[in-house]
């Protein structure tokens, strides 16, 4: 049996003081006020949110008594929901209780592009046992994005030398082997070799022998930059 517990829309703060059965799927529009709360048995939480605010911006379940968590903690994202625009992101508390145990088994939460239409927010839950409260999270790690790109290094190159200690051969400037970043497709910015900047993948360079400096400058779409050095030996 599933029993729907339907609440008021906010603000209105509907108090409904029973025993929340565990197979129970539980929809707490707005605020809703039960006196025990149990879903160990496998049951859903459904929660709407929009913004912050709890009862008019999103649901909260208030639990004056026990609350023993399992079952799908699910997340409804309403017409309007709100982006998340700080570092860390947005929290909505969704549940308080004069005491909480146990823990959700599974989430169900929504896809949603942030202000990078190709990768979504990211959710998750913390479950605070000492103020009997649960509360989501949201990120979007783009907006603002303070992750620099992730660069590697280029597969080991040998350069052999003539007598004049110049290169046989125009060396070619190498790809990098990884270029990624958690918001899109970074590029490569400068290269420069012994600190002379105007080089791209694939130039020819004629190097001396010895130690030489290839500095390659990644920037992604935030402006964050990532500075990869490599020393490319030159021998007779």
């Amino acid at each position: 049996m599933k029993r729907i517990l339907h609440g008021l829309t906010a603000p209105f703060l509907l108090a409904v003081f029973l025993f929340v059965l565990p197979s129970a799927k539980v929809n707490a529009q707005g605020c809703m006020t039960v006196g025990s709360f149990d879903q160990s048995g496998g049951g859903t939480l459904s929660i709407e949110v929009l913004n912050t605010t709890p009862c008019t911006e999103h649901d909260q379940l208030q639990v004056t008594g026990a609350a023993i968590l399992g079952g799908t903690l699910e997340i409804l994202d309403l017409p309007g929901f709100v982006l998340p625009t700080a570092p860390g992101g947005n929290d909505y508390v969704v549940l308080t209780s004069a005491s909480i145990s146990g823990d959700f088994s599974s989430t169900n939460f929504p896809s949603i592009p942030g202000a990078n239409p190709s990768v979504d927010l990211i959710w998750s839950y913390t479950v605070d046992v000492m103020s009997g409260t649960v509360t989501v999270n949201v990120v979007d790690p783009c907006n603002p994005d303070a992750t620099p790109p992730t660069i590697a290094c280029p597969a080991n190159t040998t350069i052999f030398t003539n007598p004049a200690n110049q290169c046989t051969s125009p060396f070619n400037i190498q790809a990098l082997a990884t270029l990624t970043d958690n918001c899109g497709t970074p590029t490569i910015t400068t290269i420069s070799v012994n600190a002379l900047p105007g080089y791209m993948v694939g130039s020819p360079v004629v190097l001396p022998a010895g130690v030489n400096a290839v500095e390659y400058l990644v920037t992604d779409g935030s402006g964050n930059t990532a500075t990869l050095y490599i020393q490319c030996n030159s021998t007779r």
